[in-house]
């Protein structure tokens, strides 16, 4: 399972309503359109079981911390 999560803006509250532990989506693409400027979601995703692994454009891409680095190359390759 991916999940791609665009809703400007809205990303926290949609998280805080998607349980990541439960569903487990192997790979997460988040827009953030602060392109890091704002902590906020780095510090929410920092608790979770994800590893950020690279930008596109002004999405972060996260994967699964049981599968990096494995993915991380993968996805950056």
């Amino acid at each position: 399972m991916r999940a791609v999560i665009d809703v400007e803006g809205g990303e926290i509250p949609l998280l805080d309503g998607f349980d990541l532990r439960d569903h487990r989506p192997k790979v997460l693409l988040v827009e953030d359109n602060a392109r890091g400027a704002d902590p906020a979601l780095a510090d929410y995703m920092s608790d979770m079981p994800y590893t950020q692994v690279a930008w596109l454009k002004v999405n972060r891409v996260y994967v699964r911390a049981d599968l990096a680095p494995e993915w991380a190359d993968r996805i950056t390759a």
